[in-house]
């Protein structure tokens, strides 16, 4: 797969809270912290230039963009959240005038959508045809029945499973190069980009920092963190990668990280439990079911956003040990998997990048067993 760019000539070709209210609550919480976050970990001594802002559609978050050597004005910024705004809207599965809302009210019919939201579908599909579709944007028919996130979260029947499993498959959506069209199969199947578009924004705001050359900056799409070039002093930024354990909102390891985006999905963000069980949102489109694989959290090192963004969930479904292989086959693709007994695997170009910071996790060594 190697790497991935989105440009303006070439965009098309590339590539919980047990309530809604606690959720809201909990990201404007994180939103008043990240700054000072931020800036203990880059050490600058020159106060950068911050905005927030909350998205939510596909993107579904407080996105917050930091400068730290722009001296012009709020251009590059403003520019970025109007990006934003208009991905959050065209590329929404809520939003019944969106280009995906399109796509699933005319399944049966091919419908046709903008450069970049195709660009993005046949990426998709390639990571779901790569890793033998633990990665669907299909599967959105699942993800509504268990209602993770919502007031309707419920473990559903297994008869209930096994017919919404009916109307998902990344197999059955045809895509015409052509028209730039996009086709599901049957009626009943839905098309959610949400599990990427947010990668994709990600790669959006880096290449319009690069245009008005911003050379340090970090933005962060909640998970969706892209270390733009390097801190001031020229040294690597120091990403923490967030603790995957429920209700706690530090961080268990740091990430070297200069130009490249660190994307991490976990069972914590959003779950709902039912006779002591955990039901988390990442679900397996092959099962129907939340992923059970003894996994608490995957994060994904990658030069793309949008890359990351698909991988850190398709890694998740896959297991440490699968997603480990998979991982190795990429060129400049490195990831972090963390069980629950809270044993941490990374991948092989991290040993020199990734420093353990909670004494409470233990990295797995060359000469341990996964």
């Amino acid at each position: 797969m190697g790497k991935l760019f989105f440009t303006s000539e070439s965009r098309a070709d590339a590539a919980c809270a047990r309530s809604a209210g606690q959720m809201g609550a909990a990201r404007r919480v994180a939103c008043l912290l990240l700054p000072f976050v931020l800036l203990c970990l880059c050490g600058c001594e020159k106060q950068p230039e911050t905005k927030s802002k909350m998205l939510d559609g596909p993107l579904d978050t407080v996105s917050t963009i930091t400068l730290y050597d722009w001296s012009g004005g709020e251009e590059p910024i403003d520019e970025i959240f109007e990006m934003l705004g208009d991905i959050d809207s065209r590329m929404s599965s809520v939003s019944l005038t969106s280009e995906p809302a399109a796509i699933s009210a005319g399944a049966g019919s091919p419908v046709a959508v903008s450069q970049d939201t195709f660009g993005l579908i046949r990426y998709a599909q390639t990571v779901s045809a790569e890793t033998g579709g633990a990665f669907d944007i299909t599967v959105r028919p699942v993800v509504f029945l268990w209602g993770v996130g919502t007031e309707n979260a419920r473990v559903p029947a297994q008869t209930e499973i096994d017919a919404v499993r009916q109307a998902v498959g990344y197999d059955r959506v045809s895509l015409d190069e052509t028209a730039l069209s996009v086709a599901l199969a049957d009626t009943g199947m839905q098309l959610d980009l949400g599990g990427i578009a947010k990668g994709y924004a990600c790669d959006r705001a880096v290449e319009i920092l690069r245009n008005a050359k911003v050379g340090h900056a970090i933005i962060d799409m909640g998970g969706n963190i892209y270390a733009c070039g390097t801190k001031p002093d020229g040294s690597p930024w120091r990403v923490g990668v967030k603790s995957p354990l429920v209700g706690e909102n530090g961080h268990f390891g740091i990430v070297s990280a200069a130009d490249r985006a660190v994307v991490t999905s976990g069972v914590y963000e959003r779950f709902f439990e039912t006779d002591g069980k955990l039901y988390h949102h990442i679900m397996d489109p092959r099962t129907g079911r939340p992923v059970d694989n003894a996994l608490l959290s995957v994060t994904i090192i990658s030069e793309s956003s949008t890359q990351a963004d698909a991988l850190s969930t398709a890694c998740f479904v896959l297991g440490a040990e699968r997603g480990l292989e998979y991982l190795e086959t990429l060129p400049g693709v490195e990831g972090i998997f963390v069980g629950e007994d809270l044993r941490v695997w990374i991948s092989s170009g991290l040993r020199d990048s990734f420093q353990m910071a909670d004494k409470r996790f233990a990295l797995v060594g060359d000469d341990e067993e996964g």
